[in-house]
């Protein structure tokens, strides 16, 4: 019964904003603070995955894209040469 009691009172906003008042600054400066935190994070990971990952161009390419053509709106040519060699593909949708 009191774990039931405390687990209401903690749930109750009203208790809470009758404990502590906040102003609209400190509170702005919490959500920035936090804002920050999670976009380092985000950033952190992005860098941790890029580098383990391989994401994006590699130094190393065999694979080089020379020219582009359209022929039709979902139609085009593509030269692409691949280790010394050169290919003329079709892409279509």
């Amino acid at each position: 019964m009191p774990r039931l009691c405390f687990f209401l009172a903690t749930l109750c906003p009203t208790t809470a904003l009758a404990a502590e008042t906040t102003s609209m600054t400190s509170a702005l400066l919490r959500t920035l603070w936090a804002l920050l935190v999670v976009t380092g994070l985000i950033l952190a990971l992005y860098g941790l995955a890029k580098r383990r990952l391989r994401f994006g161009p590699t130094g190393g390419s065999a694979i080089k894209i020379i020219e582009i053509r359209a022929l039709q709106p979902k139609a085009s040519l593509a030269l692409v040469e691949v280790r010394g060699r050169e290919y003329l593909l079709g892409v279509s949708g």
